[in-house]
Formats: C-alpha cells, structure tokens, sequence
C-alpha cells in the first residue's frame, strides 16, 4: 500500500514540478542556478532522512562503487539544467508528452543492462506512447517548438541510462546509502557548474528563489525524485517510469487550464489518449 501511496504522490509531484519549472523557465530564470538550489534542497532532506533513522546509510564504498554512483551524480547535474531549459522551449503540456520516450527507451534498456524481459503488452505499449510522440509532433513547424522537443527527446534518452544505472545502484548499495553519496556528489558539482556559468548567465539574487512559483520550481522536484528512487525499491525500473508516465494526462490538464495552452488541443488530447492506451496495454501486461 505505502509503494503504491509513493507512485501516486510522485505523478502528482511531477505534474506539479512540470507547471511550475514552465512560468519560471518563460520568465528567464538561471537554469544553472535552479538546478543547484533544488539540489541542495534535495540533499538537505536526505541528511534528515538518514539523520532520522528512515533508512541506513553505509558510508564506505569500494573504488568502483564510487565511480559508478559519481556517474549518476553527473546524470543527475544535466537532467537539472536539461528540463529547465526544455521547459523555455516548451509548453508544460507538451513535454510530458515527449518525455514519455523514455518509456520505451527503458523497456530496451531494462532487457539488456537488468535483465528484466519486458511481457509482449509491455513492448506493445511502449511503441505506442512512441506514437503519441509522433502525434503531437504532427504540423508544428514552429522552429522554436522543435528546439524544445530536441532538449526533451535528448533528456528522455539521458533519463532512460540514468534510470537504469540508478536503480543498479540502489540494489547493489541500498537506498539510504546511494541517496547520501549522490547528492553530497552531485551537490557540489552542481555549484562548480553555476560557478563556471556566471558569465555566460548572470548570477540572480537570491531573493527571488523564496517566492511562490520559485519554491513550487524548487520542492517539488524534490518530492518527485524522493518518491521515485524509494519507488525503485518496490518495484521494476520500467514498471515505476511506466506509471510516472501517468503524470502526461495530469499535466496536459494543467498546462492547458493553468497556463492558458491552448494551441493544438486536438492534437494535444489525441497524443494523451495514445499515451493512456499504451500506458494502459503496459499495466495489464505486469499484472
């Protein structure tokens, strides 16, 4: 029950983090400097986690254990900065769409690295979520739109490698012990990246990041990664990204009543459909 409380809070928490990373990536926001902030955030509440006891921490690693987890760190520094500057290109309604080629990317992926055979429906579904990509990709000749969805297919296809070597990492070196060296990794990184960006992205002040739209940007990518790794401990890597992908119908609502997307509605509810169908075909088949 509580694995399943997980999954449901993470749909909702990408839904949410995906609105509000649009109005502040619209706004210009410093995508180097988002990133560092929500990672220290995230860090801060895996300190309080392990500090409270909600999960064991083991703080020696061998050589390769490191290196493997410094990997997903570096994964984790670029996802940051990608889905910002995704989101400037494109509309909160639309990403999740595009992000969803994940799905099948980590069908593949999830065979040939973990070893999990995928059921035929699986397979079956994952091709058609391809599909609403290619729906919703139909008639937009907008050069700017398609920059957008580039950013989001080469971060689908980041996401897919980094969700792989993440979930090897939590089952080779447990939960607490992979959040504590990935974040106290990815943290510092993050800054040193912010650091090396200042002059080609003027600093903010930091000021601006305590207001609403900036804390939503901020805490619920947060929630939405802390509810996906503990997600990775119950279930298969490609059955927790196929219901993360529940989240595509959650916020085309949203970007369409909240943001005023209204551009595309056919094609944008025809692309939904597809990916609840093939979301739906993947369900059935691990059950």
């Amino acid at each position: 029950m509580l694995a399943a409380m997980l999954l449901v809070v993470h749909v909702f928490a990408v839904s949410a983090y995906t609105l509000y990373v649009r109005k502040v990536a619209v706004e210009g926001v410093n995508k180097f400097q988002l990133g560092a902030i929500s990672q220290t955030g995230f860090l801060l509440v895996t300190y309080v986690v392990i500090v409270a006891g909600r999960v064991e921490a083991d703080f020696s690693l061998t050589l390769s254990e490191l290196a493997l987890i410094m990997l997903s760190a570096l994964f984790i520094v670029s996802l940051n900065i990608f889905r910002t500057h995704a989101l400037r290109h494109v509309e909160a309604s639309v990403f999740p769409i595009v992000f969803n080629l994940r799905l099948l990317l980590l069908t593949v992926l999830g065979l040939v690295f973990l070893g999990e055979s995928p059921p035929a429906l699986q397979t079956i579904g994952g091709l058609i979520i391809f599909g609403s990509i290619l729906e919703i990709s139909l008639n937009r000749k907008n050069a700017h739109i398609h920059k957008g969805m580039e950013w989001g297919v080469y971060m689908a296809a980041l996401f897919s490698f980094h969700a792989v070597l993440e979930k090897y990492n939590i089952d080779r070196n447990g939960l607490g012990t992979y959040m504590f060296w990935v974040g106290t990794i990815a943290t510092p990184i993050a800054w040193l990246v912010l650091y090396a960006s200042r002059r080609r992205q003027p600093l903010e002040p930091f000021r601006r990041y305590v207001q609403p739209q900036m804390l939503g940007a901020i805490l619920f990518p947060i929630v939405s990664g802390w509810t996906y790794v503990a997600s990775l401990s119950h279930f298969q890597v490609a059955v927790v990204n196929y219901i993360s992908g529940l989240s595509v119908v959650v916020s085309v609502i949203t970007g369409v009543f909240f943001l005023g997307e209204r551009q595309h509605l056919c094609q944008k509810g025809a692309a939904a459909v597809l990916a609840v169908v093939g979301l739906t075909f993947i369900l059935i088949g691990n059950i």
